[in-house]
């Protein structure tokens, strides 16, 4: 809030994914079903969404490497839960800082970005 009392709020905006000139890369998109200890891959891309359900019933992620590492500074990657029957629960931790467990069920989503200076996703968003 300001000294005015009214709300300050902040937003990063992408040019046109359309436009070729923009210099932002128009955000990708995968699906993924996870397995007990597993990874959750990423394409090389900078900007992507991956839409993730377990293998069978809720699964934890690998505590070590729950997302492969980033492949440049600031690469972006929202993750999408698509099934309540077999969530995916991302865990904190290893190369993701996400101030605790992230479950992901159907239409809930968690944002991370690449801090390469600390070599972690960093949660920039969840739902």
């Amino acid at each position: 809030m300001s000294a005015s009392g009214t709300n300050v709020y902040y937003a990063r905006l992408y040019g046109n994914p359309l436009d070729s000139t923009s210099g932002d890369e128009p955000m990708q998109s995968s699906q993924a079903t996870i397995s007990s200890g597993g990874i959750i891959p990423l394409q090389p891309n900078a900007r992507q969404a991956v839409e993730v359900q377990g293998s069978s019933g809720q699964v934890d992620t690998n505590t070590v490497t729950p997302i492969p590492d980033g492949v440049q500074d600031k690469q972006e990657v929202v993750l999408v839960g698509v099934s309540d029957i077999a969530p995916v629960n991302v865990k904190d931790g290893g190369n993701i800082s996400i101030n605790g467990d992230c479950l992901l069920s159907a239409n809930r989503s968690i944002a991370l970005v690449w801090n390469g200076t600390v070599s972690k996703w960093v949660a920039t968003g969840r739902s």
